[in-house]
């Protein structure tokens, strides 16, 4: 079970569809113009694919980025001692020259000073007997043009909205429980 809290005038829209990977269950979050600004989705754990290029030659898969926020959380109240972070991020990354993206979600990697991991599913790590859980903005694939941004300058000042508030508070607000 999962469970977000939203504005009053923010709306979900939910679902269920099989894939190759099992069964996915999903929540779009909109805000009040009814613009999707983050996608929950539980069940979708398993080989997803995807691909990093060494972006600037120094032989790592991260991107350039200017990072909002980041911080360590845990959305079960249990201990994740034996396993991996969970990070609430946000981030407006470059990940071709002249291509920015603005991404608030979750990852097991911390982001290292001005660079991202090129390739993030928004998962949350969670303790054995838990779902298989991600939360974050769409990317543009998934309809999420919204997250497009001029330059690093523009992630910048969005980061400085009430809407951005608002989505990391509804990120903020993950709260999971165990498999029963």
């Amino acid at each position: 079970m999962a469970s977000v809290s939203i504005p009053p005038t923010w709306t979900v829209e939910g679902g269920a569809v099989a894939s190759d990977v099992g069964d996915v269950e999903w929540i779009w979050v909109r805000n009040s113009l009814q613009h999707e600004m983050a996608l929950l989705a539980i069940g979708n754990g398993g080989d997803r694919g995807g691909a990093c290029d060494d972006w600037d030659g120094d032989g790592t898969a991260f991107v350039p980025a200017r990072i909002h926020l980041v911080e360590e959380v845990d959305v079960t109240g249990e201990s994740l001692d034996d396993g991996p972070p969970a990070y609430l991020y946000a981030a407006t990354v470059q990940p071709a020259e002249g291509d920015f993206s603005f991404h608030v979600g979750y990852s097991t990697e911390r982001p290292e000073g001005d660079r991202m991991p090129c390739l993030t599913y928004d998962d949350v790590a969670v303790p054995e007997g838990y779902p298989w859980v991600t939360l974050g903005t769409p990317s543009a694939s998934m309809g999420g043009g919204l997250w497009q941004v001029d330059s690093f300058d523009a992630g910048a000042a969005y980061a400085e909205t009430e809407e951005y508030a608002a989505l990391v508070d509804v990120l903020r607000s993950l709260r999971l429980e165990a498999a029963r």
